[in-house]
């Protein structure tokens, strides 16, 4: 079992992500972590890893969303995940 910390949850990415974690046969969501949350739930290291990826996230996240709504993105997803599901069956 793959056991994974979302950080960003409360965003509209982060809440796909937990929702897509906790479908998965293989993962197991272990926290969701936001904004001004302690990260007391995560080791030493993995802190250290997610203040790098965390930049480099918000930094690609502004990149691909520029010019994009809310309902575009939203819309996105949702085929996102039916093509997803699709791999399984």
């Amino acid at each position: 079992m793959i056991k994974v910390g979302v950080l960003g949850a409360k965003g509209k990415m982060g809440a796909q992500t937990c929702l897509a974690v906790e479908e998965a046969a293989d993962c197991e969501l272990v926290a969701r972590l936001d904004q001004g949350d302690e990260l007391d739930e995560l080791t030493e290291a993995g802190e250290r890893a997610l203040a790098v990826l965390n930049t480099k996230i918000q930094a690609q996240r502004r990149k691909i969303t520029t010019g994009i709504s809310d309902e575009e993105y939203l819309a996105t997803v949702a085929v996102l995940k039916r093509m997803a599901r699709n791999l399984v069956r």
